[in-house]
């Protein structure tokens, strides 16, 4: 399995080299994924790849003020949706991009009365259901500060869904049964481009 990193922005591009590929049913020997330490011009391969279904991750967080835009597989972008390596198959062109242009949905969250609403939280994650996975980035739980100021950080271009709940559990915002049902309670659309910084206020009980 072949990729190579690209570094697309106007800032010069960090010193960053590793990527991982992680499988989804984790094997004991393969706990942590498969890491592969770059070469100096953004290379990587992983070899001896159990079949199974993965998914790539940059290796630990980004370098600051960079996200990861895309990891493109045969023109189809899989840096958030699992994909297959059949027996024998030879991976090869994957492209990861991150660029310096983060998107984030700020705004504030209030009562039906104008009161700021800090004991809800907020869940925003996308539209699309095939993105409804668990440790995607597309989807983010934030908690409003004492004011009802909110912001979701770091978020791919792509259309959102938010909801105010007020409870809940730790991981909740993974269970994909979890946001199909806040999806169908008519929440709150915003959609965000590549370096968006989008203001949605939000005012509980009202539309």
């Amino acid at each position: 399995m072949t990729g190579r990193m690209v570094f697309d922005g106007a800032s010069t591009p960090p010193p960053f080299k590793s990527v991982q590929l992680i499988p989804l049913r984790t094997p004991r020997r393969l706990l942590g994924g498969f890491r592969f330490e770059m070469t100096p011009d953004g290379r990587f391969t992983f070899s001896q790849v159990t079949p199974g279904r993965y998914t790539i991750r940059i290796n630990g967080r980004p370098p600051a003020g960079w996200v990861l835009r895309s990891v493109l597989l045969n023109d189809t972008d899989v840096s958030d949706i699992p994909f297959e390596i059949k027996p024998g198959q030879n991976v090869e062109g994957i492209v990861a991009t991150l660029t310096d242009r983060p998107a984030e949905i700020s705004g504030t969250l209030q009562s039906a009365d104008g009161q700021p609403a800090p004991e809800y939280v907020l869940v925003v994650f996308s539209a699309d259901p095939r993105y409804w996975v668990a440790r995607t980035r597309r989807t983010q739980q934030v908690r409003p500060d004492v004011t009802g100021r909110f912001v979701a950080r770091d978020l791919p271009a792509g259309e959102y869904l938010i909801s105010a709940v007020t409870d809940l559990e730790d991981g909740q915002w993974n269970d994909p049964a979890f946001l199909a049902e806040l999806a169908a309670r008519a929440p709150i659309k915003i959609t965000v481009a590549e370096g968006d910084r989008k203001v949605q206020d939000i005012r509980i009980g009202t539309r």
